[in-house]
């Protein structure tokens, strides 16, 4: 058996999640459409490995600072399955359904919300998830993330924190990213694979002889 990590955004789906979030939270009036500009303003900084989570989460959050989880939620059923399952990718799933029938141990880890993250990674089949830790105080979101956020050297300790919980060991890992923000864990594993990769991980994955993926 196997650990299989899998980055979530233009890896699993192709598609951001937390773009689509923000989509369906305007096509629900629950937030205006000023909010679309700023995430491609800073999905700019994020393909140029520049993004400041903590301003990417405070945008992420607006509309739900002062609800509870649950409130922040209370669609999620209804935006996984009107904006998630059209963005997922078919070859994803039979890469998921093939590693699991050998035993191995999926696991998610993105740097999008954990509350979003975790019911689309079940969706997939995929019981172990981890995303960006949100702050809340008395049950409400405040808007903030934990100090360690789960975003390229963080997922790296998460993962490590992660395996240390479950007592598992990182021999003959996977993990499957598109991203150059993934280098850290991509580096860290023992297979690394590149999905449909962005440029810069693309030329990385060539100069070192990684498997590279091109999924639908």
């Amino acid at each position: 058996m196997a650990i299989i990590v899998y980055d979530l955004d233009h890896t699993l789906i192709n598609a951001d999640c937390s773009e689509l979030w923000l989509q369906y939270l305007i096509d629900t009036d629950q937030a205006g459409t000023q909010l679309i500009e700023e995430a491609e303003r800073q999905r700019q900084q994020y393909m140029n490995g520049t993004l400041d989570m903590q301003d990417y989460l405070k945008m992420i959050l607006k509309t739900h600072i002062g609800q509870t989880p649950d409130e922040a939620t209370a669609g999620i059923d209804d935006f996984i399955r009107d904006y998630v399952v059209p963005a997922i990718r078919t070859d994803a799933l039979t890469n998921i359904q093939q590693h699991q029938a050998s035993g191995d141990r999926c696991v998610v880890i993105s740097a999008s919300v954990d509350f979003l993250v975790k019911p689309i990674a079940k969706f997939l089949g995929i019981e172990d998830a981890i995303g960006v830790q949100i702050e809340t105080r008395a049950g409400l979101i405040t808007g903030a993330g934990h100090e360690v956020i789960c975003y390229q050297e963080g997922k790296v300790f998460f993962y490590t924190q992660w395996l240390r919980e479950q007592n598992e060991s990182s021999a003959g890992s996977w993990f499957y990213s598109d991203s150059h923000n993934d280098l850290p864990l991509l580096e860290h594993v023992d297979n690394p694979v590149a999905v449909t990769p962005d440029p810069q991980l693309l030329a990385v994955s060539d100069a070192r002889n990684w498997q590279v993926m091109h999924w639908q």
